[in-house]
């Protein structure tokens, strides 16, 4: 009886507890005061605290994220503040702020399209939104759009004079032209408003030391340092101040100062490590940066920065060694999850999928929950057509992370690869909800549904997209040319006149009314329109894009000698690489009016005009190549210049085959992936060469095969064959009939394939079906037919 009182009692008490889990809205309320004072009072731990149990009363709440981003920079934890910041900006929290914070931190991080993709979308609601305004100026200048940027800061300034990011970049504009005075009178008003803003003190600093005027620009920042002397900002630019008056000891000390006052901050060790690679060399920034390691062993920030370091100079064997000593040195935890993706991901990056897929199944056996490992373990699964076994990782990233546009975009491949469309758009359109203003979802969303058949919906989504995005111009040029693909003449128009109230658009315009003249099958008038954008003078930046289209719509519409008077005046009155791609254009049209000497002059023009471009030795090779040896030549002549040396070396290889040079074409294809490892192309090109030309050569064939397999890792069937036909020649049976059966070659309809899989029969002993599989496969020609008529002879 006593037990069953105490049963019930406990009862009561679990239920009690399951009602509080349940705050009230005053309670929600408080928490969300307290949060802040604490964040006034700068108490960001306890501030934390008090917002995530206000954020767990009401998660919807675009303040209260903002204000959970505000801590979590306050925390120095630039990653969770970003995550805040987009929640708050989601459709539900309807929180301006947040979006436009967003938008900044996008500039700052360089991403200026996602960015302007936000930044439109709320001008498209507030178009006077001076602060919106003041952030697409910083973006458009960023961009090098000077014009647009002044045009944007000057109207956020009419709007709210004094707004510090349109003053800095009207400020930086005019310093660009080394004004100084009317950058500082910019600043004046600016500072007036703010005086504390620490970007429009830099700037006056720098119009300061554009006058010559060290002492007063080192004095502000002196001043400001005094004030704040823990920022690591205001003291890195005080040191580099130190640097333009010829101190750079004093400004290195300054910093190591810093250090010393603030041996836990990351971000002064980080300082000291930049001003070292910028001002002392590499050798000394990673001097500092293993003193930062050493400083700090159970953290793996700076083994991070160090190997990004290495990968910077082309040292990736390094930077892997760096993060393989972390992951020795560091205890398991956050800290050693970082390391492990990140080694994972230069795996990757190295073409090393294996390696990278153990790592990440560690870092899953370590942490089942560890969202990044299971995302990208789940994208290289998707990548190896493996989709089945991602769908469940991406599933359970999803329930913890709903709102994770990755996850679910990988997840939306993943179902396109499995064939369930209608999956594949659910998780579309949840991508499409969470990251408005990016267009890839969208464009995978309207392409799954024209797999339907269903165009009207496909073209609703990107007039979504559009209404969205209002002041962009890559939705509404997706809208016109899916118009004109369904061939709706009205609709593709329509489409192009509506740009018309796009700021800037005249060119965009111009393009898509040309293109639709194509797609209509009336070259003549789209000849013309190409025409009217080029600029016949050559006082201006040649619009490669347009001279294409002339070019192409020119020869479509029988005025291939028009077009060659027009495009030979031209290339009279440009320099440099646009000379060097007129005089291609030329060439091709040239080509063909059937007048091959003329063509080729104009190939040697290009050539002179821009003797690294590698088009123009391309272009010379092609005309060469029932002379492959002078072909070789040509292209040789343009790795000595200095060419990129990939496409080059890629073309000779193929010339060396063609000219049954197969020795040197081995030779050149090892060239290749020695620039560049993960040339699928030549991996496969290389490795099938070996395996025919060199078959008992068991050294070479090892190493051939070292470089597919790093690539090979889709079910993509020519790739599969290569590798089992080294496998094959190398002995190693089973695996080269594992690989076949992969690449499906029982059933394949591809004769070598088939070759390939009955000679592997017969090596394991079952020569009958084997026999059979090659003679079937000889039915049809093929690379490698002698062999297998050999083998059947045997």
């Amino acid at each position: 009886m006593t037990k069953h009182h105490l049963f019930l009692a406990a009862a009561s008490l679990l239920v009690l507890a399951g009602c509080k889990d349940k705050q009230s809205p005053q309670e929600t309320a408080t928490h969300f005061k307290a949060a802040q004072d604490l964040y006034a009072q700068k108490d960001y731990t306890h501030a934390l605290v008090e917002i995530q149990n206000a954020i767990k009363g009401d998660p919807k709440s675009g303040d209260a994220h903002f204000l959970a981003a505000q801590i979590q920079e306050g925390l120095a934890n630039p990653k969770g503040a970003f995550e805040e910041y987009a929640r708050a900006a989601m459709p539900e929290a309807g929180n301006i702020k947040a979006q436009l914070k967003v938008a900044q931190i996008l500039i700052e991080a360089n991403q200026l399209d996602a960015a302007l993709g936000r930044i439109n979308g709320t001008l498209g609601s507030r178009p006077n939104d001076p602060d919106a305004l003041a952030l697409r100026a910083w973006a458009e200048q960023r961009k090098g759009d000077r014009d647009k940027a002044r045009a944007d800061a000057q109207l956020s300034l009419l709007r709210s004079p004094g707004q510090p990011i349109a003053t800095s970049v009207m400020a930086a504009d005019a310093l660009a032209d080394k004004n100084s005075d009317k950058a500082l009178v910019s600043l004046a008003i600016g500072l007036k408003a703010h005086p504390t803003d620490v970007p429009l003190i830099r700037l006056k600093a720098a119009a300061l030391l554009m006058q010559d005027k060290k002492d007063e620009a080192v004095a502000l920042y002196q001043d400001l340092l005094k004030a704040d002397p823990k920022s690591v900002g205001i003291r890195s630019t005080l040191a580099e101040l130190d640097v333009a008056t010829g101190q750079v000891d004093a400004g290195e000390q300054l910093l190591r100062d810093g250090v010393a006052a603030l041996p836990d901050s990351r971000e002064m060790r980080a300082a000291l490590i930049v001003f070292m690679a910028k001002h002392r060399g590499d050798q000394a920034a990673d001097k500092a940066m293993q003193e930062a390691i050493a400083a700090t062993p159970k953290d793996s920030s700076f083994d991070l920065m160090r190997a990004e370091a290495l990968l910077r100079a082309k040292k990736p064997d390094e930077a892997a060694q760096a993060l393989q000593s972390a992951i020795a040195r560091v205890p398991e935890g956050p800290a050693r999850s970082a390391v492990r993706l990140a080694l994972a991901r230069l795996d990757l990056g190295m073409n090393d999928p294996v390696a990278a897929r153990k790592l990440l199944d560690d870092a899953v056996t370590a942490k089942a929950d560890d969202d990044d490992a299971l995302l990208l373990r789940a994208e290289l699964m998707v990548k190896s057509d493996d989709a089945a076994h991602a769908i469940p990782d991406l599933l359970a990233v999803a329930a913890r992370r709903p709102r994770s546009a990755s996850a679910l975009a990988i997840l939306a491949q993943a179902y396109t690869q499995q064939g369930d469309t209608d999956k594949a758009i659910d998780a579309w359109k949840k991508v499409v909800y969470f990251d408005p203003a990016n267009l890839q979802p969208v464009t995978a969303l309207a392409n799954l549904y024209l797999k339907q058949s269903k165009p009207d919906l496909a073209r609703q989504a990107l007039a979504d997209y559009v209404n969205k995005n209002p002041e962009g111009f890559e939705g509404r040029m997706a809208l016109v040319r899916l118009a004109a693909q369904q061939k709706d003449w009205t609709a593709a128009q329509a489409a192009i006149d509506q740009m018309r109230r796009v700021p800037r658009s005249e060119r965009v315009m111009a393009l898509l009314n040309a293109e639709l003249s194509e797609a209509k099958g009336t070259p003549v008038p789209a000849a013309a329109a190409y025409m009217k954008m080029i600029d016949a003078s050559g006082s201006k930046p040649l619009d490669r894009e347009a001279l294409a289209g002339y070019a192409r719509s020119s020869v479509a519409g029988k005025q291939t000698d028009q077009a060659i008077t027009f495009v030979s005046a031209l290339t009279e009155k440009l320099t440099g690489e646009d000379a060097a791609v007129a005089d291609l254009v030329l060439s091709a049209l040239y080509r063909n009016a059937g007048q091959d000497d003329k063509a080729n002059d104009a190939t040697a023009l290009a050539i002179k005009a821009a003797p690294k471009l590698p088009a123009a030795y391309l272009e010379a090779a092609a005309a060469l190549r029932k002379t492959p040896d002078r072909a070789v030549a040509v292209l040789n002549d343009g790795l000595a210049a200095g060419a990129p040396g990939e496409p080059l070396l890629m073309a000779k290889a193929s010339l060396q085959e063609q000219a049954d040079n197969k020795d040197p074409a081995i030779a050149t294809y090892q060239d290749v992936l020695k620039l560049n490892p993960q040339s699928v192309v030549a991996a496969n090109n290389y490795a099938s060469l070996v395996a025919d030309m060199k078959p008992n050569d068991k050294a070479l064939l090892s190493e051939a095969r070292k470089p597919l397999q790093r690539v090979a890792v889709s079910n993509n069937p020519a790739l599969l064959d290569t590798l089992a036909w080294i496998d094959y020649r190398l002995g190693d049976f089973p695996s080269a009939k594992a690989l076949l059966v992969r690449a499906k070659a029982d059933t394949s309809d591809n004769p070598q394939l088939r070759f390939h899989y009955g000679a592997v029969l017969m090596a394991m002993g079952d020569k009958d079906a084997g026999r059979s599989v090659v003679k079937a496969a000889l039915s049809q020609p093929f690379p490698g037919r002698q062999e297998a008529e050999r083998m059947l002879t045997e």
